[in-house]
């Protein structure tokens, strides 16, 4: 199956050429999806392989707006792989081992339809303060099988992209949890897998930088549990998730 690794990036010109140059010769196209930087985040990917598009000027009849979602979801109409490895780009310790981690299990277990990628962090083995604070607590209220999963909020994950395809992409911060509850809901626990990393290096944000993220979490998972009946009352409104259906046009 053709394996495509999809990069969303926002000014991340430090790490981008050591991400793309770990990433094995075995994967067929790398794709960079960008949300507008200023800095030399596209000269260095195009110097280092990787095929590089601004968000906005993919399908621009869809419109645009900033944020990882949308990069991810516009990602969708340039890649041509069976298969869909997403990768931050500031993991300052990836080795190529990471891709043929998050892809075995969808190769080798026909049961396997998503991956995510679990490690310890730099300082902690534990997850980050968003995934501790917020998005596990939530999650074990509404959705407790998936206590299980050690960091939803992991931004290394691979997929099969039929069922990428189908799936909702919010806009901001929010995709990560927002697919794995719809990943789920749809096939079930047994059809999700988890790889250990071992130990990441990665940008640390401060705590009012954090504050957004744990919003759009927090927003993310009461939407889908009032959508999977979960809860009664709709009490987020305003969540901008793409239409998947816009793929087929």
């Amino acid at each position: 199956m053709k394996i495509s690794v999809v990069i969303p990036t926002l000014n991340e010109e430090a790490n981008i050429q050591n991400t793309i140059k770990m990433i094995p010769d075995y994967v067929d196209e790398i794709i960079v999806v960008d949300s507008g930087s200023t800095d030399m985040t596209q000269a260095k990917a195009e110097r280092s392989g990787a095929t590089f598009y601004y968000a906005a000027d993919i399908r621009s009849e869809l419109g645009d707006a900033l944020g990882k979602g949308e990069n991810l979801w516009k990602s969708q109409f340039v890649a041509s792989g069976d298969i869909i490895v997403y990768l931050d780009a500031d993991l300052f310790n990836i080795s190529p081992e990471f891709i043929d981690k998050l892809v075995e299990p969808l190769i080798k277990q026909t049961n396997t339809k998503f991956v995510k990628s679990y490690f310890d962090r730099s300082h902690t083995p534990y997850g980050g303060r968003v995934t501790e604070l917020t998005a596990k607590p939530m999650l074990n209220i509404f959705y407790p099988q998936l206590s299980q999963i050690h960091q939803p909020l992991s931004g290394q994950v691979a997929c099969y992209a039929e069922i990428l395809q189908h799936l909702k992409y919010p806009q901001d911060y929010g995709v990560e949890v927002s697919h794995l509850i719809d990943i789920y809901h749809s096939f079930g626990i047994d059809a999700i897998d988890q790889v250990f990393l071992g130990r990441i290096v990665h940008r640390n944000r401060n705590l009012e930088s954090l504050k957004p993220t744990a919003t759009s979490v927090a927003n993310i998972i009461v939407d889908k549990a009032y959508e999977h009946g979960h809860i009664k009352t709709k009490l987020v409104e305003n969540i901008n998730y793409r239409n998947p259906a816009a793929l087929k046009i």
